[in-house]
């Protein structure tokens, strides 16, 4: 009730149409990029600023036999040591920002209006970093050629090549997958027919079948041509502890926003994307 008159606030109408509230569906890929990669929310540093990453491997010192473990008699000593070794890549770390803008007349004529800004926002973001983690997959020095339609061939040669055990278990994180898009995972299954099993139980997550072991899954965000198989040890975005969003509205507005009765959003993240074990991705390559 309102002071001095007791009367009620009455509810106002939209005149003459009916609002329907649809937002169009912009996400490039529908899959949860955290099953397909390792997040380390320790990331320290500014935009700009370098990360270092060091891929070791160890190797024998002295010759080219595959282990250092010798066998010994009393008194003797190794022969052989083990060496550790790496490649270096750099990398600098990137400060991702989309923001969206409105006004207070926008939101009294349409209360969606925010709605609808802060989900392309997020969307934005979401699909600017899966699009950096599909292309560190993208790296991989694994390569493979599918010759011709056969890919069940191709998968069996490189999970040979690939240091890794796999299982067909997603919902985990820990199973080998293969990522192709709609274009390529249609030449999948026609060539694969009956070979390629579905398993209903994992269609919440966008698994749709596997092959040779490799559960697949399919995104707009894996580039026409080629299809990456590896599991989520291959790949590692660091985060910034301080990700955030922040509304620039009626409570903290100043100078000409406020005199404009302007809204503001920014959704901002600073990270790294990086393939951290060449050993466990792999990069197919469809004609």
């Amino acid at each position: 009730k309102l002071k001095g008159d007791k009367k009620k606030m009455a509810n106002k109408p939209y005149d003459n149409f009916v609002l329907g509230n649809e937002i169009k569906d912009q996400l490039v890929s529908h899959l949860n990029h955290s099953i397909f990669c390792k997040a380390d929310t320790d990331l320290v540093g500014t935009v700009g600023m370098e990360k270092h990453i060091h891929r070791y491997f160890g190797q024998v010192g002295t010759d080219a036999t595959a282990s250092g473990a010798e066998e010994l008699a009393v008194g003797a000593g190794n022969t052989k040591s083990i060496e550790a070794s790496f490649t270096e890549e750099i990398y600098k770390i990137k400060l991702v920002q989309a923001n969206g803008v409105w006004h207070d007349e926008d939101e009294m004529k349409d209360p969606y209006i925010p709605f609808t800004i802060s989900k392309k926002v997020g969307t934005d973001l979401f699909n600017k970093l899966n699009a950096d983690i599909v292309g560190e997959f993208g790296k991989a020095t694994i390569t493979t050629a599918v010759t011709g339609t056969d890919f069940f061939g191709a998968i069996v040669e490189t999970q040979a090549q690939m240091k890794t055990d796999f299982t067909e278990d997603p919902s985990t994180g820990n199973g080998m997958f293969l990522l192709v898009n709609p274009k390529n995972y249609a030449k999948l299954r026609k060539a694969l027919g009956e070979n390629l099993k579905y398993v209903e139980s994992f269609s919440r997550v966008g698994y749709v079948g596997t092959v040779a072991g490799a559960n697949v899954f399919v995104s707009n965000a894996c580039p026409d041509g080629e299809a990456y198989l590896a599991t989520n040890e291959a790949v590692t975005v660091f985060y910034k502890a301080m990700d955030k969003a922040e509304l620039v509205d009626e409570g903290n507005r100043a100078g000409d926003e406020a005199n404009t009765r302007k809204n503001t959003l920014y959704g901002r993240a600073y990270y790294v994307a990086a393939l951290t074990d060449a050993t466990k991705a792999a990069k197919l390559t469809i004609a």
